[in-house]
């Protein structure tokens, strides 16, 4: 069952999963690349991205193949499509916000994406396979990765991601691809350690909840090696 709302996507590959997704929100995303190269600094935005995507490339490869894959399904160019991926982190300033709260010892969460009031055309339901692993999540229709808001995985990990506004950004991995790596967790110590070895550009706040109520959040925001 796909609709506007509520997708389901069951792919074989990285690459299957992002040609499906181009092909269902490809338009939207032409939307956004408009509307983004609208508010001005394009070229220097485009010059990052170029950038990260060679440092994601370095390290976790599947996410490029991905959005690539979306990317031509879509008639679009990677690095115009990175761009809006990386939401507000290749702006000069920041302002979205959002709200996890965990309680009864992790057996309760809530999240809240406080965004703005138009924010109902932007986002929707995603149940996801990919290589066995499903996950189940709310999805931003212009980040295709997914992963960036709050998500449940078939190891039985929800993540919720909060923003951290940071002053020291660089050239790394994009947030949201990190975000996106981490709502696959199996084990969520061992992917917290390999977070620290990571070249982040930037962080978000990752909080993990695991079944039965263990709770873990990432020990520190910042963005990791230069």
């Amino acid at each position: 069952m796909t609709h506007r709302a509520y997708q389901t996507i069951d792919a074989k590959s990285a690459a299957d999963l992002g040609t499906q997704l181009g092909r269902l929100n490809g338009e939207h995303m032409r939307e956004s690349i408009a509307y983004v190269r609208r508010e001005g600094n394009w070229n220097r935005k485009l010059a990052i991205a170029k950038q990260q995507i060679a440092v994601t490339q370095q390290h976790l490869p599947q996410y490029v193949v991905e959005l690539e894959a979306y990317a031509s399904a879509a008639g679009l160019s990677l690095a115009d499509v990175w761009v809006v991926m990386c939401e507000d982190e290749l702006d000069e300033t920041a302002a979205e916000k959002c709200t996890t709260f965990v309680t009864n010892g992790g057996n309760l969460v809530s999240h809240n994406e406080d965004w703005d009031e138009d924010s109902e055309e932007e986002i929707g339901v995603l149940r996801k396979t990919i290589g066995g692993l499903t996950t189940l999540e709310i999805h931003y229709f212009n980040t295709p990765l997914g992963g960036s808001a709050i998500s449940i995985n078939a190891h039985g990990y929800v993540q919720a991601i909060n923003s951290l506004h940071h002053s020291d950004g660089r050239i790394g991995i994009p947030r949201n691809v990190i975000a996106r790596w981490l709502s696959e967790t199996a084990v969520p110590e061992q992917s917290f350690a390999t977070l620290r070895t990571l070249p982040r550009s930037a962080g978000y706040n990752h909080l993990l909840v695991g079944t039965g109520g263990p709770v873990f959040v990432q020990p520190s925001p910042d963005p990791g090696p230069a």
